[in-house]
Formats: C-alpha cells, sequence, structure tokens
C-alpha cells in the first residue's frame, strides 16, 4: 500500500468515526398531551392553572415551565412566582396581581391577560431543560412558537449564564438587564408574528407563528422568555428576516400571547458508546501512521 493510500484510509477512518455532538433539532410541545407532571393545588395536567408544568418533548427530553411577573416590592420592582396556564394555544401566565384592584393589575386572568402580556405587569415564563433522568441539559434556543396572541406579538429572551440555578423570587426587574448582577444574558428581543398576514394590533390570531431566535448560539439549561419590556431594548429587536419591524412595549401596543412549541439543539451531547473511539484516541493514530510509514520504507529498502 503507497503512503497516499495509507494516509487517505486512516483519514477516512477517522471521519466515520468522529461525529460533532450537540448538532441535533429537538421540539417541546406545551400542549396538554405533552405534559407529564404539574405543581399547584391540583397537581394534574388537564388543570388549567399550575404552580409548573413539565412536558416531554423529542427523545424523551424534557422541559419544565413556571411563571413569574414583577409583583413583589415597593412599586412592584421585583420578581414573584406566579401560576402558569395552559391552554389549546400555548402557555399563559397568571400572576399575582390578579383581581386584585383597580390599581394594580385588576384584569390579570382575563382575556386577554389569560396569556403572557405586558399590561401593567411585565408576565415572564422560566424554562428548565432536561434530559430523561432529570438531568439539565445544555440547549441552544434556535425557535419560539407563538400558539395564540391578541394586539401584538414581541417577545423578550434571556438565557442564565450565571452558575447553580438561577433564584428568581425577590430578584429585582431592572437587575435582570446586568449579567454582572443577575447572571442573566439578554438574548434578544422579537416580533414573533412579524409574517402574519393579518393587521397588528387587531383581534385574536390562533394561527401560529415562529420566531428563528438566538443567533449567536448562546447555551443554557434555563431560559426565560417574557411579553417584551423595553429594560431588555439595548439588544434591539430581530423579526428573523430584516429590521423592518418594531418590538413595542405597553404604551405603545401591548402584547399578550402563549407560547406553543420551542425548539433548540442540545449542547454537549455525550458521544456514542466506549466502543467508538472518542477524538482525542484517534489523535493516537497519526503518530502510529508515521511509524507504520517508516516501518515500511525501512523494509523497502
Amino acid at each position: 500500500m503507497t503512503k497516499f493510500k495509507l494516509f487517505t484510509a486512516c483519514l477516512i477512518c477517522m471521519s466515520i468515526f468522529y461525529t460533532p455532538a450537540g448538532s441535533a433539532l429537538i421540539g417541546w410541545w406545551t400542549k396538554s398531551n405533552y405534559c407529564i407532571s404539574t405543581t399547584g393545588p391540583t397537581n394534574a395536567c388537564s388543570s388549567e392553572f399550575a404552580d409548573s408544568r413539565t412536558f416531554s418533548g423529542d427523545a424523551g427530553y424534557l422541559v419544565t415551565a413556571t411563571a413569574w411577573a414583577n409583583t413583589a416590592g415597593s412599586g412592584n420592582t421585583a420578581l414573584a412566582g406566579a401560576e402558569i396556564a395552559q391552554y389549546s394555544g400555548g402557555l399563559g401566565v397568571k400572576n399575582a396581581d390578579a383581581g386584585s384592584g383597580s390599581s394594580d393589575d385588576d384584569r390579570e386572568g382575563s382575556t386577554p391577560e389569560h396569556s403572557m402580556d405586558n399590561d401593567d405587569r411585565y408576565d415572564m415564563i422560566l424554562f428548565e431543560f432536561k434530559d430523561q433522568a432529570g438531568a439539565n441539559i445544555e440547549i441552544s434556543l434556535e425557535d419560539v412558537t407563538v400558539g395564540w396572541y391578541q394586539n401584538d406579538a414581541d417577545i423578550s429572551v434571556l438565557a442564565y449564564q450565571g452558575s447553580g440555578a438561577p433564584v428568581l423570587a425577590g430578584q429585582n426587574l431592572d437587575d435582570l438587564a446586568d449579567k454582572n448582577l443577575s447572571g442573566w444574558e439578554i438574548v434578544g428581543n422579537y416580533d414573533v408574528d412579524y409574517l402574519d398576514p393579518d393587521p397588528h394590533y387587531s383581534n385574536n390570531h390562533s394561527v401560529p407563528q415562529t420566531a428563528p431566535v438566538n443567533p449567536n448560539q448562546i447555551s443554557s439549561s434555563y431560559w426565560l422568555i417574557g411579553a417584551y419590556n423595553s429594560l431588555f431594548a439595548s439588544a434591539g429587536c430581530d423579526p428573523g428576516i430584516n429590521n423592518n419591524y418594531y418590538c413595542n412595549g405597553p404604551d405603545f401596543a401591548a402584547d399578550y400571547l402563549k407560547i406553543m412549541d420551542l425548539a433548540g439543539s442540545i449542547v454537549d451531547t455525550p458521544l456514542p458508546p466506549a466502543s467508538v473511539p472518542e477524538p482525542s484516541s484517534l489523535l493516537l493514530l497519526v503518530p502510529a501512521l508515521f511509524i507504520t510509514l517508516r516501518l515500511r520504507r525501512q523494509r523497502a529498502n
């Protein structure tokens, strides 16, 4: 066998046995038939409201959703837990100020504020991603689908880059915009309904709308998605195609929407079983190749 043929054969072997990890696109659906557990007073997937909901996605990967809003602290500056609602169009939020009086978020929980919205309070949903055994996994979020919205459907997306698990209870809403203070990185703001042929700011929309997100491929086990908040405006607004669309806050056009689907790529997926060589062991083949070539050369002489 010539040197060229032997070297080519080695390269072919390396290309066969080495497969980059983390390239598979995984989908999660926040519909009742994908719900596997809830926490809260009723503790049933069939309930409208719960403290948390866990859903099964492709290949059994899990995501747990909890709801949050700025209903704590002086002047409603801090986050507190909320109830997460499940509808045919996706997930909504019922925050702690629902029906508490005209000076608060009194319409919260009724249409259209049964959804995730930024009318009076900023509703958000925390998504925690896990493997089949319940251990956290990092994903690079790629798509967010809204299954229902009214008026407008702009969102803000953040990824947790701190150590350990994030603590949102009591977290100052303003601090979320500072990565050094909170550990949260602003991924971007997105006009999810940019392709909807119907006019903006009109009646209910029940045709699912999907927006690509996270062009920088940031990865995390924890993702925070909320109705658009101008605190995160430094990241701009991305409609996925061009900049002819805008993310507007409640002063211009409040956003009422339900999160239906998420899609992303798992990062650092374990390599196949040990019978398949890892890239580090393949590097050992390189000196072995040259030794083999030298021995063959000596025999030929």
